[in-house]
């Protein structure tokens, strides 16, 4: 015999280190696709959740913009505060700037727990919440209560709100 032989003789496999070798060949590509399986399932729950907070603004603001006394009252209750506005003005102005709270409440949540990336925030901190119905509302304890502590914390650190 031949050193040849002896060599391949020495590296002849058994049929079942083949199907071990074939099998552990098999769980890696296993775990490979549903790593990008997972990845995929990600990016769709990230866009649901996008997509789900732009829908929750836009259906506020169309509601507003689709009234035109709702609209009026809105816009005074932002330049001028709601003093001069009625008394059912001022809950439906309130629950408009409840609903603009609560989205931005979602929101916060879904960045908390890694749905939403950080600078999903972004989207809503650029807002303008220094104006006179977000400063008369926050005002209130009872107003602040409807929302988490944790949203109250972020709300007065990130836009300078404090009661």
């Amino acid at each position: 015999m031949n050193r040849w032989s002896e060599s391949m003789a020495e590296v002849r496999v058994s049929g079942a280190k083949w199907i071990e070798i074939f099998g552990l060949l098999g769980v890696v590509g296993s775990l490979a696709f549903v790593g990008v399986e997972i990845r995929q399932s990600t990016a769709v729950a990230r866009g649901e959740a996008y997509q789900s907070f732009v829908s929750e603004i836009n259906s506020v603001n169309l509601v507003v913009a689709s009234d035109p006394m709702l609209s009026a009252a809105w816009l005074t209750s932002v330049t001028r505060g709601t003093e001069e506005l009625s008394e059912p003005d001022r809950q439906r102005v309130a629950m408009i700037a409840s609903a603009y709270l609560r989205t931005y409440e979602g929101l916060l949540n879904q960045v908390s727990t890694g749905v939403l990336p950080d600078d999903a925030l972004g989207l809503m901190s650029r807002g303008t919440w220094d104006v006179p119905i977000f400063q008369g509302l926050w005002s209130s304890r009872v107003f602040r209560s409807f929302f988490s502590d944790e949203f109250n914390r972020y709300f007065e650190a990130t836009h300078g709100f404090a009661h």
